[in-house]
Parts: C-alpha cells; structure tokens; sequence
C-alpha cells in the first residue's frame, strides 16, 4: 500500500510539473519593461546638454530654364576633409545625374563642364557656383564646406549673382 501511495504521489507530481509547463503560455505582447519616467532622459531633465545635430550642406542645382532645382541636404560629419569637388561627384554618382569636367591638375583643379544635360557654352551659359548666395573664389576641388554651407550651381550667363 505504501507502495501504491508513493507511486502516486510521485506521478501526480511529475504529471503536474509537466503540464504546468506545457500550460504555461508567454503573451508575444506583452510590452517591455519601461524606466520609471523620473529617470528617462529627456532635454527638460538635461538643461546642461545640447542635442547633437550632424553637421550638414546643402546642394542645390539650378538649371537655367523651367525645372524645379534639384536640392540636396548632405551629412558631412564623417569626412575628414570635406571638399565640394569630392562631395558633389559622390552625390550626383548617387543620384544618377551627368557629371561631365575636365581636370586641370592640383593647381588649376577641376571645372565643371556638364551637370545633367546642361553643357557649358550652350545659349552662352555655364555652371558656375555661389556659397551661402555669394560668388565663389575658388574653383570646385578647392573649396572646403563648413557645416550649414549652402551650395548653389547655377546655368547661367550671368556670373556673380545668385539670382537671376
């Protein structure tokens, strides 16, 4: 009888455990445990801390006739250094916009020839650029951006002003 008693006791438990298990089901939806709010971190509990904005440009195509100017905004914050000739060529390699220039080695550089379909001498208009709405002195492939730099190429015969 001892026996008998034993052997139920023992398999009533182990039938228990098993299907205690088996029964046992985890909701898939149940949310993440959350920080209690006075230790998440927002600007109002951080006055001392600025909020990092990756420096950036912004490119800016006009091509002399009806289209919309294409408008780039480009993060510059892991070039080492970061020239408009090299940022420029990746951006419209990207794009998959023309770039068409001639290289005249390190101390003339490069000039632009061609953006998109719009090629120097055509109607008596070239590319020429203008940073942050004055006329650039230096040429492309020598021209350092600094963050906030806005950069604009226009088609025009008419050089030295940013509008037209």
């Amino acid at each position: 009888m001892k026996r008998i008693i034993l052997f139920s006791i023992v398999f009533l438990s182990m039938f228990g455990m098993t299907s205690g298990c088996a029964l046992k089901k985890e909701n898939p939806f149940t949310e993440p445990p959350t920080a209690p709010p006075s230790s998440i971190k927002t600007p109002a509990n951080r006055p001392n801390e600025k909020t990092l904005i990756e420096p950036s440009i912004t490119l800016l195509f006009d091509f002399g006739d009806d289209r919309i100017p294409i408008n780039f905004k480009v993060q510059i914050s892991d070039v080492k250094i970061p020239l408009l000739w090299s940022i420029m060529q990746e951006e419209l390699t990207n794009k998959g916009i023309a770039l068409e220039y001639d290289d005249y080695g390190r101390e003339l550089g490069v000039l632009i020839t061609k953006i998109g379909d719009k090629k120097n001498g055509e109607d008596g208009k070239y590319w020429q650029y203008f940073v942050n709405g004055e006329y650039a002195k230096v040429g492309v492939s020598q021209y350092g951006l600094k963050a906030g730099d806005a950069v604009e190429w226009k088609f025009t015969d008419n050089k030295l002003k940013s509008k037209n």
